[in-house]
């Protein structure tokens, strides 16, 4: 199954992307990866060939560039760049939308069998437990669904945006799924700026998350779902590493954290392997520093940590 891979990036976090497009190289991923950008395109040092300006190619592997100037909140484009990768390549079976700041670990090989089984989805590793049938956002997503004229299955577990793959026969979800973004944004009282809005009693507090999560619950295709595990949410991931929280490594300052007791995770260690890849966002200075930086980290968090809270 031809199976293509994107992602969404702005300001910084196009080094994010580079990491996580070395991963794929690593993984064995062929064809086009696309990376839809706000801003200026990347002007990555690669050991590949710019066959264009919006085209990289790393052999059997190649990255292209897709500008996306929509004023909307950029984590409430996802659904549009998955049906973007399904117009841009009639020959495409399957896309995995992928945020920039995770890294794989498993072949591309296993992640094509995991998409060929359902929408791909991980489960989320910050809500301690995920909302019940009852439960007051549960309801308040299903009248959300009815408004819109659609049917609710019963689904409980609740879903991590930051992988999502999805069928091309499948593409009902990614459908539904921009329409309630578009509702969201059309029914809140302020303009959508972050990742979060209001607290978690709002039944969109993370825009995106929830919305893809309703969709979810309005589609009849079928879900394969990973636990937390397969995004590193609990140990080491077995599908992916997702660096979910802030600092992201690449604007992390990795001594001044461990004097405070907050020493680097093991798994951080993944991100910084990727990036000497073919692909090289930063220079040979500046990631030997970040290196030392880590090391250091490291070395002063086997002596000195907060316990776990």
């Amino acid at each position: 199954m031809k199976t293509l891979a994107c992602t969404l990036i702005s300001g910084s976090y196009h080094i994010g992307a580079a990491a996580l497009a070395n991963s794929l190289h690593a993984s064995g991923y062929e064809g086009a990866f696309y990376v839809f950008h706000r801003g200026p395109r990347p002007a990555w040092p690669a050991d590949g060939t710019w066959a264009a300006p919006d085209r990289l190619e790393l052999g059997p592997m190649s990255v292209r560039f897709v500008a996306d100037d929509d004023a909307q909140f950029i984590a409430l484009r996802k659904p549009a760049c998955l049906q973007a990768v399904f117009d841009l390549e009639p020959a495409c079976e399957a896309v995995a939308f992928i945020d920039a700041d995770i890294v794989m670990r498993a072949r591309w090989s296993r992640i094509e069998h995991w998409l060929s089984c359902g929408i791909a989805v991980c489960g989320d590793g910050w809500l301690q437990q995920t909302p019940s049938e009852h439960h007051p956002l549960r309801v308040q997503w299903r009248r959300t669904l009815q408004e819109m004229g659609r049917s609710a299955r019963s689904l409980t577990p609740y879903f991590n945006s930051g992988f999502v793959g999805v069928r091309r026969g499948d593409a009902d979800f990614i459908a539904l799924w921009r329409r309630i973004s578009d509702r969201v944004v059309a029914n809140s009282a302020q303009p959508i700026m972050g990742t979060h809005v209001s607290d978690r009693t709002d039944p969109f507090f993370i825009p995106d998350q929830d919305a893809m999560n309703v969709a979810l619950m309005g589609v009849e295709a079928p879900i394969s779902a990973l636990g937390p595990e397969g995004m590193g949410f609990s140990g080491f991931g077995t599908h992916m590493t997702h660096f979910a929280t802030h600092p992201k490594p690449w604007l992390a300052r990795y001594v001044l954290r461990a004097l405070r007791g907050m020493p680097p995770a093991a798994a951080e260690r993944q991100f910084w392997d990727n990036l000497r890849g073919p692909i090289r966002p930063l220079g040979k200075a500046s990631l030997a520093w970040r290196a030392l930086d880590f090391a250091i980290a490291k070395a002063i968090g086997r002596f000195y940590a907060r316990p776990p809270a």
